[in-house]
């Protein structure tokens, strides 16, 4: 399995409830105990409040997610953020211990200590800047979508009018082929089949 060099520098997009500072101290615990260095992404999600914690990972790279919801066992985040990081690593799953693939609850990282808790962020109420720069956002969204929407309609009436034109001429050339056949059908007349060619009269005196 590759070894990366022993710096350590986390891009890290936290979304979750929780301090970037707690975060990275178990990071920096757990990619030191593996001798994973280098820039790393990670994402940090905040997961359902019934939900489990979760992860992926690329496999020998350098970017991780993890999902963690509101209520949650920290040694389990810590037995899933040490499996991503095995795959970060190289590892797929049958590189890995039962306990390692499974984040088996008897299973405890050696890295991991009880001060790496997380510690939940103090929350605030949003001031009246940040609800009107949320509004922004949402407002910059809606109109991207609506611009989205009208070059789809348009796309969409070009495409009728040139169907619609398609749909004209087949019917055209059909209504041709129909006035060409019955033009072209033998006529009857005083039970003498007459075709194209010049009309003949029989004299029945």
């Amino acid at each position: 399995m590759a070894r990366f060099d022993n710096r350590l520098s986390i891009q890290l997009k936290n979304d979750s409830v929780f301090t970037d500072a707690s975060l990275r101290a178990m990071l920096a615990a757990c990619f030191g105990s593996l001798g994973l260095g280098g820039k790393r992404q990670l994402h940090i999600k905040a997961g359902r409040r019934n939900g489990r914690v979760s992860g992926r990972a690329t496999v020998r790279g350098r970017w991780m997610m993890l999902c963690i919801p509101p209520i949650h066992d920290p040694l389990t985040v810590a037995r899933v953020l040490h499996h991503e990081a095995l795959h970060n690593l190289g590892a797929q799953h049958e590189d890995m211990t039962k306990e390692q693939r499974y984040c088996q609850a008897s299973w405890k990282p050696s890295w991991w200590r009880e001060e790496l808790v997380l510690v939940r962020s103090t929350t605030k109420a949003p001031t009246d800047e940040a609800k009107r720069l949320a509004v922004q956002k949402k407002l910059k969204a809606a109109h991207e979508g609506l611009a989205r929407a009208n070059r789809r309609a348009k796309l969409a009436a070009t495409w009728q009018k040139k169907w619609k034109r398609k749909l004209a001429g087949l019917e055209q050339a059909l209504r041709a082929m129909d006035a060409r056949a019955s033009m072209q059908a033998t006529v009857l007349l005083d039970g003498v089949p007459v075709g194209e060619g010049e009309l003949t009269l029989t004299d029945t005196d």
